[in-house]
């Protein structure tokens, strides 16, 4: 597996957004910052898309319990403080 490098920072991608409306290929503009061309595609493409520079919040995982279980347990505790989950 390959090692994981750390997110572009925003001054790096308004870097890249200024070098491409410069006229610069997306080939020249990754040597000079040091960066795969795939990731200079990546900030291209979801500029263009979102007009934002940052990236979007990573999401976390999902919930296992469900709105609806949640407010149960609660009103069982509130009912029996000595509730145990077995």
């Amino acid at each position: 597996m390959g090692s994981k490098k750390k997110e572009l920072s925003t001054s790096e991608r308004k870097i890249i957004v200024k070098m491409r409306k410069d006229g610069k290929s997306r080939r020249d503009t990754a040597r000079s910052i040091g960066r795969q061309y795939s990731s200079i595609q990546h900030v291209i493409y979801n500029f263009k898309s979102t007009k934002v520079y940052t990236s979007k919040p990573l999401l976390s995982r999902p919930s296992k319990l469900t709105i609806r279980e949640k407010q149960s347990m609660t009103s069982m505790v509130k009912k029996n403080p000595c509730l145990s989950a077995t």
